[in-house]
């Protein structure tokens, strides 16, 4: 399976481990923009493109998204086309904005201890960071 558990309650993947995922009790939310096929209508979407250019909005709705079913208890898996660059970021973010990291990068050293495949690019992280700051009031 192409999903690598982070914590307890976090998990980061490729959206091919949803269904198996969800057989799991995980919760998922899928950030690719580029999937060829549908995803299970137990599966939330919230579109990001792979590389810069994010509206911050949409990156705000995916930190909410995951922090949010968090707070009601659930593991989530965080996943993308690959689960190398959307997918760990995202949660990553949420990590920071839920004060389960004191830093983005801190975060990401954690994911990828975690999940070796993980690649993500400095436009991702531009877009993600800048809303993380202003989410932690930085």
């Amino acid at each position: 399976m192409n999903a690598h558990e982070i914590m307890d309650d976090l998990a980061v993947g490729s959206f091919t481990a949803v269904e198996a995922m969800h057989a799991r009790g995980w919760r998922s939310i899928c950030f690719a923009d580029d999937l060829d096929r549908p995803l299970p209508a137990y599966c939330r979407h919230v579109p990001l493109i792979d590389g810069g250019g994010n509206c911050a909005i949409q990156v705000e709705q995916g930190i909410m998204a995951i922090t949010g079913l968090w707070r009601d208890g659930h593991r989530v898996f965080s996943c993308c086309r690959h689960g190398m660059n959307r997918s760990a970021v995202m949660a990553a973010a949420a990590m920071t904005v839920a004060g389960r990291t004191l830093w983005l990068h801190d975060a990401m050293k954690m994911i990828c201890g975690k999940r070796d495949v993980v690649s993500a690019r400095d436009t991702t992280l531009w877009d993600v960071l800048a809303v993380v700051k202003r989410m932690k009031g930085i």
